[in-house]
């Protein structure tokens, strides 16, 4: 297996850029008059890097078990404190509404 990698932090900057400057919008096709025009933007293809690993194996994988579950815990954290952080955020909003 060959480790590849694309930078979703760049394509999504240049898919916002897109939007924001309609560069490149495709019209949505609509069946009804009545209903509301949309603009769907054409990003582009992401960049796709390969990795190179630490120590080369001899059968040519480059896919490194320890940095994948590294990143998969990282990514793991992430969601867990922003769902944290979501669920506090509700519970405020919820108290505010409610007059607690």
């Amino acid at each position: 297996y060959k480790a590849r990698d694309i930078d979703f932090e760049a394509s999504l900057k240049a898919a916002l850029t897109s939007r924001a400057e309609n560069v490149g919008a495709v019209p949505l096709a609509r069946r009804d008059l009545a209903h509301q025009a949309g603009q769907a933007a054409a990003a582009g293809d992401p960049q796709v890097r390969y990795t190179q690993p630490a120590q080369p194996s001899i059968d040519g994988n480059t896919v490194e078990l320890d940095s994948e579950r590294a990143r998969f815990t990282e990514n793991a954290l992430h969601i867990e404190a922003n769902l944290v952080f979501l669920s506090g955020r509700i519970k405020q909003l919820l108290s505010a509404i409610q007059g607690q």
